[in-house]
């Protein structure tokens, strides 16, 4: 009978073990897709940036709708 298995929702490859889950959107990754930022492992780039740094990108945004009205 075989173990529960999980699957990388970044690459979509499925292991007969539990991956990890990135800190900021809690999808699963494995080890070949993680990317390891101020001693954490996530699942992404844009996902340890935002993590560390925020979503400045909605803040530029606000600021230039506001700019032109």
């Amino acid at each position: 009978m075989p173990g529960p298995a999980d699957s990388c929702q970044v690459c979509g490859e499925t292991f007969a073990y539990s991956l990890n889950r990135c800190p900021a959107c809690h999808r699963t990754f494995c080890e070949s897709c993680s990317v390891r930022r101020g001693g954490c492992a996530f699942c992404g780039v844009g996902c340890a940036h935002a993590f560390f740094f925020g979503d400045a990108d909605e803040e530029t945004e606000t600021s230039e709708s506001q700019a032109e009205e």
